[in-house]
């Protein structure tokens, strides 16, 4: 029969999907240039830089995200070696002229390609073969040496400009693509959890393969829908304000741990293990804060995510009730905080243990993939450790002052497990039956809810209730006084002979007694229907 501490195992699983939801999409966001998508200047420039930096991550390519560091003259990327400079504006010429040094007329990047908007190509590389030609390009003499320093960018001028607002199909198509890359990655790694928890648990393969594709499902698509809202918030005014708000209040939190001598170590590892390599000071203090910052506004929409559902069934379909509604979303609100903290707290130790490792193997470049392998599955597992102990510890505070809805369905499912039975005239043993083969595996989570939904007011409802659960019993009652041992009654002439048989042994009896009184015997008036 369903038991109380499976809702409990419901809010749980909710919040470790949370907590998937949560770690690596706070990391991609911060890997782009958002906050600055709304610059009426250059926004849809580094909006270019993002899209063209994510076309090449999905071709497979390695890159590194050198603009960041805003070095004078410095390549926006590194892909696969080749240093990369993009220019948006709106005309091929525009973005030529923006790699050329206003004073001096020459070209500013060297040894770096020139990337343009996709659909500017031709006109670009007719500009370029003009500066050529005009001596502009240091080293290079031959105009048809321009097609090797420009190169096709993967996104128009005007899809870059739509990739920095919010609320139309480039950015959301750019949404996809960015979240689906850490949506994958989060529906394999609960695959993987979910399937290595069922087989130790003593489930079959096909059954395991089937309940974790499910599950990495589940997982995936949350991800993917929890990445999209929050990149399209973040590109609207209240995404921008909710930003500023987050980013004061997350250097504050930052400069105030700083200022001890272990709070300065931890935001320097941390920071170290979230960038992927050593750093140190203010630099340490800004990654620590950006990640804050994105990690709380992911955390409420992921929570807001996660409470669609119960909103539904509380207004709509009214299969729970307001103060289980409240119940589930403390819980939920609970757990992914903690499991923030346990992510970051997960990563600390998942950097020490994964470097550990891989200085063994190979010390040096062992190390630091050892520990950026460690930092992620750190993060992973102290998340959900971290989320699972703030939502269970939460759910069991509530428990002592707010009782499920669940929990009450089933006081009045037993309630009417006895009546049934006793109208039925159950032995213990037949009661016993009935509950293990039938009434256990109709009793879930949604049958519960179903069965609250019934009635409008106190009475009426608890009426319907019962009502809907006696009918439900009932069938399995049936069937078990069709199994009963057959019944014939005594004949009339069979119940004369049993009465005259029981009328001679109680006056047998009786005369017996009186003659032992007459002569003084001591003897004891036996049971008068009693035979031997």
């Amino acid at each position: 029969m369903f038991k109380k501490n499976e809702s409990t195992k419901r809010n749980i699983e909710n919040v470790i999907h949370q907590t998937y939801a949560n770690l690596d999409t706070s990391s991609s966001i911060e890997g782009t240039q958002y906050t600055k998508y709304n610059n009426p200047k250059g926004g849809g420039g580094f909006s270019a830089e993002d899209a063209n930096v994510l076309a090449d991550r999905l071709r497979g390519k390695k890159v590194d995200i050198t603009g960041m560091n805003n070095a004078k003259n410095g390549a926006d990327r590194i892909s696969n070696n080749e240093a990369i400079q993009t220019k948006y504006y709106n005309s091929g010429k525009a973005s030529v002229n923006a790699a050329f040094d206003n004073e001096t007329g020459m070209y500013k990047y060297k040894d770096q390609l020139l990337e343009v908007p996709k659909d500017q190509f031709d006109e670009a590389l007719s500009q370029l073969r003009d500066k050529i030609r005009e001596g502009k390009v240091p080293g290079v003499t031959d105009p048809e040496q321009a097609k090797k320093i420009l190169k096709q960018g993967s996104v128009t001028y005007k899809q870059a400009r739509n990739i920095a607002k919010a609320g139309n199909i480039d950015s959301l198509w750019f949404d996809i693509k960015s979240q689906s890359v850490v949506s994958s990655k989060a529906a394999g790694i609960s695959f993987i959890l979910q399937y290595a928890s069922n087989r130790w648990n003593g489930q079959d393969r096909k059954t395991s393969m089937k309940v974790s594709l499910l599950s990495a499902l589940r997982v995936g698509g949350v991800t993917l829908s929890v990445g999209i809202i929050t990149r399209q918030f973040l590109r609207t005014s209240m995404g921008r304000s909710f930003t500023v708000f987050t980013t004061t209040m997350s250097k504050q939190i930052v400069n105030s741990l700083y200022k001890a001598d272990i709070g300065k170590t931890i935001i320097h590892k941390l920071a170290s293990a979230i960038l992927g390599k050593e750093v140190a000071g203010a630099a340490a203090k800004s990654v620590l804060a950006k990640s804050l910052r994105t990690n709380v506004l992911t955390t409420a929409i992921t929570t807001a995510v996660f409470t669609v559902p119960d909103l539904y069934r509380a207004t709509i379909s009214k299969r729970i009730s307001w103060t289980q509604f409240s119940k589930n979303v403390s819980v939920n609100i609970a757990g992914a905080g903690a499991g923030m903290l346990g992510g970051y707290g997960g990563t600390l130790g998942g950097v020490k243990v994964g470097a550990a490792i891989g200085s063994f193997f190979a010390p040096g470049p062992g190390t630091a993939i050892g520990a950026g392998i460690g930092a992620v599955v750190g993060a992973i597992a102290g998340g959900i450790t971290g989320g699972t102990v703030g939502a269970q510890g939460t759910k069991m505070l509530l428990d002592q002052f707010v009782e499920d809805d669940a929990q009450r369905m089933l006081e009045l499912v037993q309630d009417v497990i006895a009546e049934v039975a006793e109208d039925f005239l159950c032995t213990e043993e037949e009661l016993d039956l009935v509950v293990k083969n039938h009434i256990e595996g109709i009793i879930t989570l949604k049958w519960l809810q179903d069965m609250y939904a019934l009635g409008k007011d106190a009475y009426v409802k608890e009426k319907a209730q019962k009502a809907f659960a006696y009918h439900a019993f009932e069938p399995f009652f049936e069937e078990i006084i069709k199994i009963r041992e057959f019944i014939i009654i005594p004949s009339d002439r069979e119940i004369k002979r049993a009465q005259r048989k029981m009328k001679n042994t109680f006056f047998l009896q009786y005369l017996r007694y009186q003659i032992s009184r007459l002569f003084g015997m001591k003897t004891e008036f036996k049971e008068l229907l009693s035979e031997k």
